[in-house]
């Protein structure tokens, strides 16, 4: 039996991988701020608080570049 296999093109900078890309980097700026507070290093509650900080703007400007890819994508249709 010979495997079978789907070649899919992976469109690199397109909606579904700055969406990937924005959830690895909000995971990785948790995990830093669980870190962050676990590890007993001084001022870790202003390191944690910073890094969910930065996970919030992060998910924030996702949406936001959602928001306007999908009005961009909207008037092009309208177009036609």
């Amino acid at each position: 039996m010979t495997p079978r296999t789907t070649e899919q093109i992976l469109e690199v900078g397109g909606p579904l991988s700055r969406r990937t890309t924005v959830i690895a980097n909000v995971r990785w700026f948790r995990r830093l701020a669980w870190r962050a507070l676990r590890d007993g290093a001084p001022s870790g509650q202003a390191r944690a608080a910073n890094a969910r900080a930065a996970a919030r703007i992060l998910i924030r400007q996702a949406r936001r570049e959602a928001l306007v890819d999908r009005m961009i994508r909207d008037a092009q249709t309208a177009d036609l």
